[in-house]
């Protein structure tokens, strides 16, 4: 059979509604030459049923509405403690909490040491810490959604945090199941795109040359102590299996240049990312992200320790989430503090640069290929720090 999932490599977002709607396994989710997830077909399996191709948002999109301006907050947790553990205000924990009290189950994305990739996964089996924090990287979904719908039919409350293109592959999938999803809370927040895991994996391989294994990493990394460490430092930690830990600034080579930058200048995302605008029409319930629209609408709020936005895409658990959590610094804000945020991703339409990055990363090495992009840039940066430390 000659499925049309199989030809979208510009539409693909690697969801895994297709592999997850399967019950022949006649699909499963493997990495491409540079590191992306794609579905992988056994005809001999195949029944022709047709329904990897009913349940892909990409052939057979939904009709998602624009993303409201009426139900927009800033959040704060209360506790110092969770804020240092989270990206922003905590606004993912307070959801998260709510839920895994109700002796619920919440499934989001978490570093996988032994598989060396970043996975979703719940909290049944590991600790509800490993979910915080944004990962800058494309995550693999695996069984997640066939779990989900098993809860869901136990009638157990689920909370699911993931990018727009995973809450919306996830949707379809139930959707397409005929399972109620009445006690399930989707999350999505603002989304810049994916790097694939291949380069995240090669720049732990760099970091590791003769240390200890990297057992978790840490892309937002805050320390409340002496040496504060917040919101606005962006810094990465590596933790090693050995017990210790690296803290890389983002003017650090080792992270700015060999995998921070080629992120946020858009060099190496997947190929859907460049002309996705889901952000601009997600199904999820709620979207989570850093308020930075902060300085320019109430500059001294900002602490450092950081801020949430919290967007109600739909009303269905604004007023219980405002009751529960009515102790800690909750704001209703006019929505043009955050639309930079919301905007459409026009800028990004160009494939030639990202094509020629990885076909570099595929012959000459991940390492290499960053080097040789960065390079000129990193010596003047440097010259630049060394003239104002003799200006000073």
């Amino acid at each position: 059979m000659e499925l049309s999932i199989l030809n979208l490599e510009n539409e693909c977002t690697g969801c895994g509604a297709c592999v997850s709607i399967c019950s022949h396994q006649c699909l499963s989710l493997r990495p491409n030459s540079e590191g992306f997830y794609y579905p992988e077909y056994d005809d001999e399996k195949c029944i022709e049923c047709g329904l990897c191709e009913k349940v892909c948002k990409a052939i057979h999109p939904e009709d998602n509405r624009p993303v409201t301006r009426d139900y927009i907050y800033i959040y704060r947790s209360r506790e110092e403690s969770t804020l240092e553990k989270s990206s922003s205000g905590g606004a993912f924990t307070s959801f998260a909490l709510d839920v895994l009290n109700n002796k619920g189950i919440v499934f989001a994305t978490r570093y996988n040491a032994d598989t060396r990739r970043v996975e979703v996964a719940n909290t049944d089996n590991f600790p509800f810490d490993s979910f915080r924090k944004s990962k800058y990287v494309e995550s693999y979904a695996g069984d997640s959604y066939k779990l989900i719908k098993e809860q869901l039919k136990k009638g157990r409350d689920v909370l699911f945090c993931g990018t727009p293109c995973q809450v919306a592959g996830l949707k379809k999938y139930l959707k397409t199941a005929n399972v109620v999803d009445d006690n399930l809370i989707t999350i999505d927040f603002v989304c810049h795109g994916v790097p694939s895991m291949l380069c995240l994996d090669k720049f732990l391989e760099f970091e590791e040359s003769g240390k200890s294994k990297i057992i978790d990493v840490d892309f937002r990394y805050k320390d409340f102590s002496k040496k504060k460490v917040g919101w606005h430092n962006m810094v990465y930690c590596e933790y090693f299996d050995d017990g210790s830990k690296k803290l890389l600034k983002p003017w650090n080579l080792h992270y700015h240049y060999y995998y921070y930058l080629p992120f946020l200048e858009n060099k190496n995302l997947r190929r859907s990312c460049y002309n996705c605008n889901q952000i601009l029409e997600s199904c999820a319930d709620i979207s989570i992200g850093d308020f930075w629209g902060i300085r320019k609408y109430k500059s001294i709020k900002d602490d450092n320790n950081g801020l949430s936005f919290v967007l109600f895409n739909n009303k269905k658990f604004e007023k219980t989430w405002l009751d529960r959590n009515s102790s800690d610094f909750i704001e209703k804000i006019p929505f043009y503090p955050n639309e930079k945020q919301y905007t459409a991703r026009t800028h990004k339409t160009d494939f030639q640069e990202r094509d020629s990055f990885y076909q570099s990363v595929n012959k000459h090495g991940y390492i290499t290929t960053v080097r040789r992009l960065y390079l000129k840039r990193y010596i003047g940066d440097m010259v630049k720090k060394l003239l104002k430390k003799v200006v000073r």
